[in-house]
């Protein structure tokens, strides 16, 4: 394995690439770049290989949490289908895997849910939260008192992408005509 220098837009790998896998990436970087990011990637996709974004689903508790306070959910296929027209040569195989999140103390599901308000910036939230509302939905959604613990079940969205094959398909037979002849 080697690392590249640069990031994402700029790292240019010296051979082509048969399998990428970007998990759990995006929700660092602004929605609209996201599209960009994944052709730049594809780029150096060999001709068989693929390209394997994970991202959570659209109905994850921390995207149910972002939009409590004003923000966008994460949605990579709404980045995606914006964008139909630059995808064109590829192929999208989406599945949605089921996941669960399970916290044993409050201070541990409090600190997870700080940690996934960070993943859009204070100007992206139309009603963020002072301190004492993110208390009281972390307590009221995320924990369970009585139960001594917290967390949630969500999707994971796996998106694999690869050159779709051309409506041309050349192959290479051999010649039996005078294979057959020989015999």
């Amino acid at each position: 394995m080697e690392l590249l220098p640069g990031d994402l837009l700029s790292a240019s790998p010296p051979v082509p690439i048969d399998y990428a896998f970007l998990a759990h990436v995006l929700y660092h970087l602004p929605d609209d770049d996201w599209p960009q990011i994944i052709l730049r990637l594809l780029e150096f996709q060999s001709s068989a290989g693929q390209l394997v974004v994970i991202l959570k689903g659209g109905n994850s508790g921390c995207n149910l949490m972002l939009e409590q306070f004003g923000a966008e959910r994460f949605d990579l296929m709404r980045q995606i289908t914006k964008h139909t027209d630059r995808f064109s040569g590829f192929e999208l195989h989406v599945e949605q895997l089921k996941a669960t999140i399970e916290t044993h103390t409050y201070e541990e599901t409090e600190k997870l849910a700080r940690f996934m308000m960070c993943d859009r910036e204070l100007d992206e939230y139309s009603n963020p939260p002072d301190e004492t509302t993110f208390v009281k939905y972390v307590t009221t959604e995320l924990w369970d008192a009585t139960q001594q613990c917290g967390g949630w079940d969500y999707d994971i969205t796996v998106c694999t992408i690869r050159r779709a094959p051309t409506s041309f398909t050349q192959t290479c037979r051999p010649k039996l005509g005078n294979y057959n002849k020989q015999r």
